[in-house]
């Protein structure tokens, strides 16, 4: 039986947090992460340059994307969580919302895999995301030097590709631009 004296969280609860402090709600509760690495940054960066002109920008690519880091976005399950990357084609959100958090599902996210939070992003965040219906979820592992590309299906998400460092990759849904992943990767 569930406890009525348990509060459940709301996105209010997130705010008084502060702006640096990266938390989440999931099952009604907030969870909050360790702050990233350096390595983290890195990868989460790469993946930002190599994106946004070709996608968000239309330089070199085809445009017809919002590609947004650290964004606050409610799924329709009620958890709110924060993709280090978040992307909606222009069909889905024609125009980029000021409100957080932003409550239209995204068509890609993208979770930087930490140490610290490598199980975690793997197991319920991606759970998550699967429960919401978001169709493709990119996991850059720097440790493991690889991303892990996922495609939803009704069943649980299936494994669409793994590119190791060293290779180049056109990954959906970003399959206009080939892409070196491994310039993702911080030098060892």
């Amino acid at each position: 039986m569930a406890d009525p004296a348990r509060k459940i969280a709301t996105y209010e609860d997130l705010l008084a947090l502060g702006e640096d402090v990266h938390a989440e709600i999931v099952a009604g509760e907030v969870v909050v992460h360790a702050a990233p690495g350096i390595d983290h940054g890195f990868a989460a960066g790469g993946v930002t340059t190599d994106l946004t002109g070709p996608f968000s920008r239309g330089r070199g690519g085809p445009g017809g994307w919002w590609i947004v880091p650290e964004t606050d976005v409610r799924l329709p399950t009620g958890d709110t969580v924060r993709p280090d990357l978040t992307g909606w084609r222009h069909t889905t959100l024609p125009v980029l919302p000021r409100e957080r958090p932003v409550t239209t599902l995204p068509d890609w996210v993208c979770e930087v895999l930490s140490p610290s939070n490598a199980d975690y992003d793997e197991g319920e965040k991606l759970a998550l995301y699967h429960a919401a219906g978001v169709p493709w979820v990119w996991h850059v592992d720097p440790e493991r030097r690889l991303v892990r590309v996922y495609a939803y299906d009704p069943r649980g998400y299936l494994v669409h590709a793994t590119v190791r460092a060293g290779a180049e990759a056109a990954m959906p849904p970003f399959e206009a631009v080939v892409m070196a992943v491994g310039a993702w990767f911080a030098p060892r």
